[in-house]
């Protein structure tokens, strides 16, 4: 037997089902919308908060990774201008007739040159620095970066190098050739542990 409703409640029954069918359709109700991980799929409310839930934290797990990533990225740069700034500094105190050695060695400093058989410690490089600087003094100079590698506390800077040495007879001899400096952080401060020099074809121009 079918039962009959009076056309105001048959309107309203109408209208019900097509608000509910809206919703599974277009996904506007809470209980029903597009998953993110399979569009085109419909997933019941509380599944669908999940994996939402999951794909927002794997975003912002992403976002702060490339975050660290960028400031590790940063500071790495900020420490190698550091360590150049600080070689710099000793050809400019060397240009300008400074004990660069005793401000920017540590005590440990070995350091071996073309014009020695030996490397020198500190205390040799310090005589070796008070006697040239009675005899000459460096009129120019000039360094090209090649590169530099930091290890925790350690650096090590590879470049090029020419400068120009005027003895007490006004004589100008002109230097170029390869070092590579190995510095250590002390305090903050990045300090030499250790150079080498080299020539490229043995032969000072």
């Amino acid at each position: 037997m079918l039962t009959e409703f009076h056309p105001k409640v048959q309107v309203m029954h109408h209208q019900a089902f097509h608000e509910q069918t809206k919703s599974v359709v277009t996904g506007t109700f809470n209980d029903f919308y597009r998953s993110p991980v399979q569009p085109g799929f419909f997933v019941c409310g509380r599944m669908g908060r999940l994996i939402s839930h999951i794909c927002n934290k794997k975003e912002y797990i992403m976002k702060r990774i490339l975050g660290l990533v960028i400031v590790f990225s940063f500071a790495i740069a900020e420490e190698k201008d550091n360590v150049w700034s600080t070689v710099v500094s000793t050809w400019e105190d060397d240009l300008a007739g400074k004990d660069w050695i005793s401000k920017h060695c540590v005590d440990e400093v070995l350091a071996w040159s073309l014009d020695n058989p030996m490397p020198m410690n500190k205390t040799s490089l310090l005589r070796d620095r008070k006697h040239s600087s009675k005899n000459s003094q460096m009129v120019y100079y000039d360094v090209q970066l090649a590169g530099i590698v930091i290890k925790g506390n350690t650096a090590i800077v590879h470049y090029y190098f020419k400068n120009e040495i005027k003895d007490n007879e006004g004589k100008v001899k002109k230097d170029n050739g390869r070092l590579t400096d190995i510095l250590t952080k002390e305090k903050g401060k990045w300090k030499y542990l250790a150079w080498s020099e080299s020539k490229p074809n043995n032969n000072s121009k």
